[in-house]
């Protein structure tokens, strides 16, 4: 095993990370406003 990865593995890794956070944060926030306000779904401009 390496101690460096090369830099396409590493890139690799690193956009497949950012890819789930974002994933996850999008999902958590859409969590979010589903139990706060389940209700007000089709107010607002969406």
């Amino acid at each position: 095993m390496a101690y460096v990865f090369p830099y396409e593995d590493a890139f690799i890794l690193g956009v497949s990370c950012l890819i789930l956070v974002l994933l996850y944060v999008r999902w958590r926030v859409a969590r979010r406003q589903q139990a706060r306000a389940p209700e007000e779904k089709h107010s607002g401009d969406e």
